[in-house]
């Protein structure tokens, strides 16, 4: 008889690769000054 439940494991694997790939659609910041006060990241996206 085994106790072994995989749905754990299985979910704790599918929350990291969903985080990863999700990561992936960040904007690349590398080079980028980020800003400083509310009213320079407002306009940062325009």
């Amino acid at each position: 008889e085994s106790n072994d439940f995989p749905v754990p494991n299985v979910l704790y694997t599918l929350l990291a690769l969903t985080s990863g790939l999700l990561a992936l659609a960040l904007p690349e910041t590398r080079g980028v000054d980020l800003p400083n006060t509310f009213q320079e990241s407002e306009s940062l996206g325009k």
